[in-house]
């Protein structure tokens, strides 16, 4: 299964902040993130893939700002199992993640294959 969506996942550091008295929630940012990443799963008609899987991920930055590889994966396996894409993330084996920039062309490709 490929997703292929024309933004980039919220940071890991943007995800969960906290109020004035320490509870963390959800950031506006990250629940925008999960309900544009739904528009784009009704096309591919997804069904709940189980056993181990291999995840490659490809991050398209529109900008030449600094962004460290690894703070975005929790958003879209998070994203994944809210949609019952996977049941949960520890059902991925294998992880490829990989960023580019692309000016003003923001964009996330996720492929997730069944391992056997």
């Amino acid at each position: 299964m490929i997703i292929s969506i024309p933004f980039t996942p919220p940071s890991l550091n943007s995800l969960y902040p906290s109020n004035s008295r320490g509870i963390r929630f959800k950031s506006k940012r990250y629940k925008e993130f999960i309900d544009k990443f739904g528009h784009y799963l009704p096309e591919l008609n997804p069904t709940l893939l189980v056993g181990n899987l291999s995840v490659e991920i490809n991050l398209y930055f529109g900008d030449k700002r600094r962004h460290d590889v690894d703070n975005f994966n929790k958003a879209i396996f998070d994203t994944l199992v809210y949609y019952d894409i996977i049941g949960d993330d520890d059902q991925i084996q294998r992880l490829v993640v990989e960023k580019y920039f692309k000016k003003g062309k923001p964009e996330t490709i996720v492929e997730i294959k069944s391992m056997l």
